[in-house]
């Protein structure tokens, strides 16, 4: 196992990069993307694209070998630094794809902690709202897009359709078309099928769908997300109409615009996304890690920074429930004098990650939270 870490953290993933030679590309050249191991490559240390300390951008050519060209002059010296968060183009014309957090620490062991825009997201309307569900759409667009995606499984989804349905929120909804004179204008509402268990023409149209849906920052309401919810609130006479012909259906949002079915699908996504950010809260106790020295001083070290944000009380420490109060303790972590301790850099690194994706979940319930108004 330490092998296998010690070559997937030196490894490189790489596209070909077109050039205007003429070459004869061979498939298995082209279709193979790493890893690749590139001695001395490796002992570069990085720097973003965007630091002036920045140097070079490795390439590879369409006849499999590897370029690194000067992008700018380079005094007598500088230290050669390498943009480990970009992956190479896949033709000339198209720009450098930046790698998420999350990809970067996969593939080479480490998060730019410099390159850190997530702290600005959510401080920037941390007087709008505690649990910083309301950002700016300018807070939003100075996240680079590659911000790393969450994840929302069909299980989580189905789940939280089931609890909604086994609510009040239903007859809430219902009621309101009545007393609003709704079904005279031709409006409707229906008994919602028993989801105790989804089996035939509903079970099969689900297992059609993927586990696990990414939910990324600037996305719409994805398609699957739509589905998975119509899914389970739609009536058996109109979900075998709408599988007649197919034996799987995508959706879109355009199914919203009915207002019973809207209000439910919508919900759902709120509550399940929701559900999902109390996911990300951990709590850990002093007395559970005093035999291990190293989680013991790390802990002290983070209760030291945390001070008052997340601290319960000074037996525990407690991250992960409000996303402003941590993101103001990430920018006091990243600025303090224990970035020597060797465990603060690894908790940074998930860290970051847990923010990045925690702003796509927020961004996906604020703009259902919009769309719901809006019916």
């Amino acid at each position: 196992r330490e092998g296998c870490m010690c070559i997937s953290s030196r490894a490189f993933h790489m596209h070909l990069h077109d050039t205007k030679r003429e070459t004869n590309v061979d498939n298995s050249v082209t279709n193979y993307h790493g890893p690749y191991l590139l001695p001395y490559i490796d002992l570069l240390n990085h720097s973003p694209q965007t630091s002036p300390k920045h140097v070079t951008t490795l390439r590879r050519d369409t006849d499999g070998s590897f370029v690194m060209i000067a992008e700018r002059n380079i005094a007598i010296g500088e230290e050669i630094c390498h943009s480990y968060d970009v992956g190479s183009p896949t033709s000339q014309n198209e720009s450098n794809n930046s790698f998420t957090s999350a990809q970067t620490l996969q593939t080479y062991g480490f998060v730019d902690l410099e390159q850190t825009p997530i702290i600005d997201f959510f401080l920037e309307g941390k007087d709008k709202c505690a649990d910083g569900a309301s950002s700016s759409t300018d807070a939003v667009l100075t996240l680079r897009s590659s911000i790393t995606p969450a994840v929302l499984t069909k299980s989580e989804v189905c789940k939280s359709c089931e609890e909604l349905s086994q609510s009040t929120y239903i007859t809430e909804v219902r009621n309101l078309m009545q007393q609003s004179g709704m079904l005279e204008e031709g409006w409707e509402y229906w008994d919602l099928p028993s989801l105790s268990s989804r089996d035939g023409t509903r079970g099969d149209a689900l297992n059609n769908l993927p586990d696990e849906l990414l939910i990324s920052l600037n996305a719409s309401l994805p398609d699957e997300l739509i589905t998975i919810c119509c899914l389970n609130f739609l009536p058996d006479e109109t979900l075998d109409e709408l599988l007649q012909d197919e034996d799987n259906v995508l959706l879109n949002a355009e199914v919203l615009e009915d207002f019973f079915l809207g209000k439910l699908v919508l919900q759902a996504i709120i509550n399940a996304v929701k559900a999902k950010l109390k996911s990300y809260k951990v709590q850990v106790n002093y007395s559970d890690r005093k035999e291990d020295a190293d989680a013991t001083a790390l802990l002290r070290v983070l209760n030291e920074v945390f001070e008052n944000e997340n601290c319960l009380d000074s037996s525990s420490l407690c991250w992960g429930e409000n996303v402003a109060s941590d993101a103001r303790a990430l920018s006091k972590l990243k600025s303090s004098n224990v970035r020597n301790n060797p465990g603060v850099d690894k908790f940074l690194y998930g860290f970051v990650v847990s923010l990045e994706e925690r702003a796509c979940l927020i961004e996906i319930r604020k703009k259902a939270c919009d769309m719901i108004d809006q019916i």
